[in-house]
């Protein structure tokens, strides 16, 4: 079920999730188990193990897929993509790679399904039309388990100015010092190591089970049933 897998594994579950890069497979392969949902294939846009493709690679992701082997085992694809600063033009960028590689109609909304077969839904996050990034995403969890810490970073982040940056630049460099206070054994944590790497799942230094993320499980659940 790993991200790193690589395309040429064969298929085996009839669901799977492209995501942007491997700090996302790691997140959504990890979020997948402890919230106990139904097995997925993750795999990410990049051509190597360690690179990511982002969102611009999401036709030839599907056209890979479409080469494996088993792939005809495959009745739902989840593309997981971020809103970044304009969530509704990043979606028409999902929308037309779903044309470009030939797989049916593409959804009209945001976790709707699109009329291909396999069908293919679409997920912008974070969840809700909110501009940001898996990092938006995930820094709510860390602020809700570590809030004096937190309070702390938003204090500094005002100190040295960085509160004047946009949101998603500003949330990517709070979560950063929050894993880098938290993490004495790598305060350079990869969100890759932070959920794929054991050493670190006892820390729970951005804890899955967090409230906030209770859409994302619900949303899941939704495509994978």
């Amino acid at each position: 079920m790993s991200g790193d897998e690589g395309w040429k594994s064969p298929f085996v579950y009839s669901r799977l999730i492209i995501c942007e890069g491997p700090d996302d497979c790691a997140f959504f392969n990890r979020f997948i188990t402890v919230r106990g949902l139904l097995r997925c294939h993750v795999r990410h846009t990049g051509m190597g193990r360690h690179s990511a493709g982002g969102n611009t690679q999401f036709h030839e992701a599907l056209r890979t897929a479409r080469m494996n082997t088993e792939f005809s085992k495959i009745k739902r694809i989840l593309l997981v993509s971020d809103n970044d600063n304009n969530p509704e033009k990043s979606f028409k960028n999902i929308q037309k790679q779903i044309t470009a590689a030939d797989f049916g109609t593409p959804p009209t909304a945001d976790l709707a399904r699109g009329a291909g077969n396999p069908w293919i839904m679409i997920m912008m996050i974070p969840l809700g039309g909110a501009i940001g990034t898996l990092e938006s995403f995930c820094l709510q969890a860390a602020r809700n388990k570590h809030i004096p810490t937190h309070n702390k970073i938003e204090h500094f982040a005002t100190d040295v100015g960085a509160h004047n940056w946009d949101d998603i630049r500003s949330n990517k460099m709070k979560l950063r010092t929050s894993l880098a206070v938290r993490c004495e054994r790598d305060p350079f944590i990869s969100l890759q190591n932070v959920f794929g790497d054991p050493r670190y799942r006892a820390s729970d230094l951005i804890p899955l089970m967090d409230n906030s993320f209770s859409p994302l499980e619900m949303a899941l659940r939704e495509f994978a049933r």
